[in-house]
């Protein structure tokens, strides 16, 4: 077995220092190789990570630089600089990283942390670090991972990555044997980590006025969106088939009226206030809707 490591002459007790890792940088190799010889250099990934990166006494918490194709990682705690101010070298950090965050999406998984009476789970990024001790936020590096190592869990159907949690949904082979049929359906919800496209939502039993909903992600609604249309995402998916409005995705446990007001709203006939309330804004290649009349 191989691998490099710092040794000191004489030592009468090794020097550690606690450390709490609060974000993941990679870089490609030659930025890597780069930054490898240059750590005093002022670089903008250490500035990003300037307040976050600091001594409180009892540990130092610090960004992790990876580079493409390295086992190996480089710890930085700059102390508000955009330089490496303390920098320590960490043998297989890339290993390390990747079995501590399956750990963690294992345990969240099987351990059921968060889970709601309906069978997903909704976890906060504190409760994780509370936990877990593993900081994680939509855009440091380790949320990303975690997101990646849920979404690879056999239980689990959709992850979406809001600004402090996670929320995800069972996958329905894994509702319990006595479960309804009723139980045992996708939901909504779940289908929007397919990022559906041109797609219209219908009442299984009652007829009413449908709208094309042009886009469906786990982006398409702010977390108040998902608070104010928690019905709609609950409602059970009882078939999906070309009809008469294109790909129609046929629902039920949810009031008709509310499934033609979330597809009306989507399309735009909702105040700008209520828009920005409830939606983000479609992607590059989506046109945004005309704001309509009061849905």
């Amino acid at each position: 077995m191989n691998f490099k490591a710092r040794f000191e002459r004489k030592a009468s007790a090794p020097e550690v220092t606690d450390a709490d890792i609060v974000g993941v940088v990679t870089l490609n190799q030659a930025q890597f190789a780069w930054f490898s010889e240059r750590l005093l250099d002022d670089y903008d990934f250490i500035a990003d990570y300037a307040k976050e990166t600091y001594d409180d006494g009892e540990r130092k918490h610090c960004l992790l630089v990876l580079g493409e194709g390295e086992d190996d990682g480089i710890l930085v705690c700059s102390e508000g600089s955009f330089y490496a101010r303390y920098s320590a070298y960490l043998p297989k950090a890339r290993q390390i990283l990747r079995d501590e965050i399956h750990r963690v999406a294992e345990l969240i998984i099987k351990g059921r942390f968060g889970e709601t009476e309906n069978g997903s789970w909704v976890i906060g990024f504190d409760d994780i670090k509370e936990h877990f001790d593993l900081t994680v936020s939509p855009t440091n590096g380790i949320g990303e991972m975690l997101l990646g190592e849920l979404e690879a869990q056999e239980e689990v159907g959709a992850v979406i990555a809001t600004e402090d949690c996670f929320e995800i949904s069972e996958y329905l082979q894994n509702a319990p044997e006595d479960a309804s049929a009723s139980e045992k359906l996708l939901t909504v919800f779940s289908l929007m980590g397919c990022n559906l496209e041109d797609v219209h939502l219908l009442d299984a039993d009652e007829e009413h006025e449908v709208a094309t909903i042009v886009e469906l992600n786990r982006n398409t609604l702010t977390d108040e969106g998902k608070r104010d249309w928690s019905d709609v995402l609950a409602a059970k998916v009882e078939r999906i088939y070309d009809g008469a409005y294109g790909t129609q995705i046929e629902v039920s446990g949810c009031p008709a009226h509310r499934l033609r007001d979330f597809s009306f709203a989507l399309a735009g006939y909702c105040s700008e206030e209520q828009w920005s309330r409830w939606f983000n804004e479609p992607t590059a290649n989506t046109e945004a809707p005309t704001m309509g009349g009061q849905a």
